[in-house]
């Protein structure tokens, strides 16, 4: 339950990431 929580959080940190990356 809880790393489903904790892997929603983190996907969406690490698709900012990519973005920023990316740009």
């Amino acid at each position: 339950e809880q790393s489903a929580k904790d892997k929603q959080p983190y996907e969406q940190k690490a698709a900012k990431l990519k973005e920023k990356y990316e740009k």
